[in-house]
């Protein structure tokens, strides 16, 4: 973190947005404390964290915590992604495995995983 703290966004409201965007937005002034506005919503921004590299598949975006209940009752907001970092990449397996196993074989959604990245 550049700026603030990771944490922040434990708090209802609160954003982190990338070192790129706190120029663009705040020209070079401190970004912790002001507000963003969206459309719905006025976000205050907790922190600022370095930019993740271009060829990251993580993007530089206005990151914000999601209400446990969002989208709780639409069948077709699958439009989430889950990123891990695990202490031990050894046991991706386990994990990946306990993930698959706590939803019920009834559910729609193939819960596959698309993806694992090493690095």
């Amino acid at each position: 973190m550049l700026e603030g703290r990771a944490e922040s966004m434990d708090n209802p409201g609160t954003v982190l947005i990338s070192q790129t965007q706190a120029q663009k937005f705040f020209d070079g002034e401190p970004a912790v404390g002001k507000q963003l506005a969206s459309d719905r919503q006025v976000f205050t921004i907790g922190g600022v964290y370095k930019d993740f590299p271009q060829n990251s598949i993580v993007g530089n975006s206005v990151y914000r915590k999601l209400d446990p209940k969002e989208n709780a009752e639409n069948w077709y907001a699958n439009n989430y992604q889950l990123y891990m970092l695990l202490d031990n990449p050894g046991v991706k397996d386990d994990v990946i495995a306990n993930f698959k196993n706590s939803f019920s074989d009834d559910q729609q959604y193939d819960w596959k995983v698309r993806d694992v990245r090493l690095t």
